[in-house]
């Protein structure tokens, strides 16, 4: 009986820190998200507008950026930035996630440097909501850009404005 008493223990213990596991590596908010939480207003219904630089916000080793709306088929993503390495599916994104691409490198567009993909909801952030988004997304561009950003509403989406400079 005491060996079977010391094996449920041994297993809560190690479901306990698996629980305890997930709900710190899901708690992890991304750092643009939190950038643009800092400019949340508390007053309810009061619009907040924001600015951010993807190098700032990221760090300077990533040089270009690219946004990939819903849609976008896998196959223009890659050729568009010179990456076979993408979790865009074959037929594209859903009108509920958009994708922000960073590229490190050596900032000629020609998928010499290093990409890391950043995928938001569009319930969080829509990058994709502007009239000219569709001649924006899959282009490359600096990382010191600055955009514009607007949340309507607490607890709404942030929606890229403008593409800045």
């Amino acid at each position: 009986m005491p060996k079977f008493h010391l094996r449920r223990t041994g297993a809560v213990i190690a479901g306990s820190g698996i629980a305890a596991l997930l709900l710190t590596s899901g708690s992890t908010i991304d750092p643009l998200l939190s950038h643009l939480k800092t400019f949340e207003s508390d007053i309810a219904g009061e619009p907040a507008a924001a600015t951010a630089s993807f190098d700032e916000v990221y760090g300077p080793e990533w040089t270009e950026y690219a946004i990939v709306c819903p849609y976008s088929p896998q196959k223009n993503v890659h050729e568009a930035l010179a990456t076979e390495d993408s979790p865009i599916p074959e037929q594209g994104l859903q009108d509920s996630e958009n994708y922000l691409y960073l590229k490190s490198g050596d900032g000629t567009g020609n998928g010499n440097g290093e990409g890391r993909w950043v995928r938001f909801a569009s319930a969080e952030l829509d990058f994709c909501n502007l009239p000219n988004t569709s001649s924006q997304s899959l282009t490359l561009k600096p990382t010191t850009d600055t955009l514009d950003f607007t949340l309507v509403q607490p607890d709404s989406r942030w929606t890229l404005t403008d593409f800045g400079n």
